[in-house]
């Protein structure tokens, strides 16, 4: 007999106490203990809960919210597998489904955990065996657009056309996908992608403005899909010089420039050394669609605001992203408005479109904060009588950020009235302000 454990690799080391117990006593367990995935990975998976006699559980918070440990679970229910919840790590809220079944304890072990584990699954295992007829279909493969991205990233040579298509997909993915650790291995396929020397300026800019629309994602050890980083393309490359180099006579050339790293934590480096014939002129910009794409800063385990780098005549350009503060209640469709009008004026905006309540959502905003390089007020009425909007402000402050106060209606805040606010009452865009942002980033004036 065998048994099958769901779970999360954020709770393996309480998982493997399970595994121990349920061996100890003689048991057959199967659990996804290696780190891979992709489609032969899940049909193992599914293989594995179609022979399974009992099915664990493994129900903790990051369990619970795991697509691919959710999709386990209905397809143990759909084939009438017996389910034994047990409880390895925190868990917000009682009211689920899976509650609604006697969950063993096993966040501090003790004899009486163990005892119910024991009972619990000689019991179900005893029952005799039934499954449906025919069988269900298998849930399809967890996030399979992570891994069909990851192998067209992986190729010995990406044209600009396969690359601006890769991005587009990557950044409306980011947008709709709500896994937290999907979403980083959204940005390490981005970062995959910033390492490819044939990566056009364009396309770099695109992804850097990805970055730090991105806010603060913490990457996971392994990620959810557990994405291989994209190697042959650099093997086969390093092979195809290493033989060109041998098969052509030697010649004078120039000597090599290597690209610096990135000063960005967790920042890699930009590929090999690049050999220059000529240097060329430093008015002469590349062209968008250029091979060869300057070093660009690299996101690490969180995204932050850019370095500073040299603007024109060698003033300090500020990277970052302006956060736009307001009132759900009836400013949202001027504050998309907004938006969209400072990111077509080339200055990147974040603000929640959103209402989400819960600490995880008060960290966003502390880091979305702490990561801008200016605040926007929308002052309303709704606004000066928001909580947000004040703890918005009232933090901005304490980080000594700039502050740009818009009045869409009513009257200026009394706490803003020490700084001088662009009337936009009629629903205009502000042209003061964009222009204030866009010679703040050193952009050239429209």
């Amino acid at each position: 007999m065998s048994l099958f454990i769901g779970y999360t690799h954020s709770d393996g080391v309480p998982v493997r106490t399970v595994v121990d117990d349920l061996q100890r006593m003689g048991r057959s367990v199967w659990f996804d203990h290696q780190i891979h995935g992709g489609e032969r990975w899940w049909e193992e998976i599914v293989k594995q809960i179609q022979a399974a006699e009992v099915f664990i559980f493994a129900l903790s918070n990051d369990s619970w919210r795991s697509r691919p440990c959710r999709a386990e679970l209905y397809y143990a229910e759909q084939l009438w597998v017996p389910v034994i919840p047990v409880q390895v790590g925190p868990l917000d809220s009682p009211y689920i489904k899976i509650a609604e079944q006697q969950i063993i304890d096993y966040r501090n072990r003790s004899a009486d955990a163990v005892l119910a584990l024991m009972l619990a699954v000689t019991e179900l295992a005893a029952a005799p065996r039934q499954r449906p007829s025919p069988l269900p279909e298998p849930p399809s493969v967890p996030f399979e657009y992570l891994h069909r991205i990851a192998s067209q990233i992986d190729v010995h040579s990406l044209l600009p056309e396969a690359q601006g298509q890769i991005i587009d997909e990557l950044r409306r993915r980011l947008s709709e996908e709500y896994d937290e650790l999907a979403r980083s291995d959204i940005l390490q396929l981005l970062r995959q992608l910033q390492d490819r020397q044939e990566l056009t300026v364009r396309h770099a800019a695109e992804i850097d403005a990805i970055f730090v629309g991105a806010g603060t994602i913490h990457p996971a050890a392994d990620g959810v899909t557990r994405l291989p980083s994209a190697h042959h393309w650099r093997q086969e490359r390093a092979t195809g010089s290493a033989r060109k180099a041998a098969e052509t006579p030697s010649q004078p050339r120039m000597p090599s420039v290597p690209v610096p790293e990135s000063s960005a934590p967790g920042s890699q480096k930009q590929g090999p050394a690049r050999d220059v014939g000529s240097v060329p002129s430093a008015t002469a910009g590349p062209p968008p669609d250029a091979p060869m794409k300057p070093p660009a800063w690299q996101a690490g385990p969180s995204v932050q605001s850019q370095p500073s780098r040299s603007g024109p005549s060698g003033q300090e350009r500020v990277y970052g992203h302006v956060f736009l503060s307001y009132s759900h209640s009836g400013d949202s469709a001027y504050a998309e408005s907004l938006a969209n009008h400072l990111t077509q004026s080339g200055i990147p905006v974040w603000f929640d479109k959103e209402i989400v309540v819960g600490d995880r959502w008060e960290r966003v905003i502390k880091d979305q904060i702490d990561n801008c390089i200016a605040l926007i007020v929308v002052m309303t009425p709704d606004a000066e009588a928001s909580m947000w909007v004040s703890r918005e402000i009232n933090y901005a402050e304490a980080k000594k950020k700039l502050v740009f106060p818009l009045l869409l209606r009513g009257d200026p805040f009394f706490r803003l009235s020490n700084i001088q606010y662009e009337n936009v009452t009629d629903g205009r865009m502000p042209k003061a302000l964009t222009s204030k942002l866009r010679s703040l980033a050193h952009l050239p004036a429209t």
